[in-house]
């Protein structure tokens, strides 16, 4: 292919976030192994964390999976401790999920796995500037990524 002709689909914006946002995802993944955590664990520790007691119904639409999956991964972060139920469950009630001490141990490891790979990946951008990057190629998340 000539250097005159413009690039196909892989030199969009698009294509590249994309391409981008699997390598970010695969590195963090990694990294989160370590620890025994996915990115689907974060989330409903996360969740859990801003809206303690919300259903496992409710955990399963916002993670866009089933509710047996969402029951699955209820599961084994309750078998790691990282959260508990605070109140019995009975026929027709759902349990009031909470993230415990151990949860939010893993959420700080978590946060510091995703620092890591946030200067590998974006290590020649100056932190004050990476909410503005991400503002101008995602403006309708920025608002929920602000620092802390």
């Amino acid at each position: 292919m000539s250097r005159d002709r413009p690039p196909g689909i892989a030199g969009t914006t698009a294509f590249l976030l994309v391409a981008a946002g699997r390598r970010v995802e695969e590195e963090l993944e990694g990294r989160l192994a370590e620890h025994g955590l996915t990115l689907r664990h974060v989330g409903v520790l996360g969740h859990l964390r801003r809206d303690p007691g919300i259903s496992v119904s409710k955990l399963a639409r916002r993670a866009r999976i089933t509710v047996q999956s969402m029951h699955t991964i209820v599961r084994a972060l309750t078998a790691r401790g990282a959260i508990a139920a605070q109140e019995e469950v009975s026929r027709g009630r759902a349990a009031r999920l909470e993230v415990t001490g151990q949860g939010v141990a893993l959420l700080d490891a978590a946060r510091a796995a995703a620092e890591a790979v946030d200067a590998e990946v974006l290590g020649d951008v100056p932190i004050a500037l990476r909410p503005t990057l991400l503002g101008v190629a995602m403006p309708d998340l920025a608002p929920d990524f602000k620092s802390d």
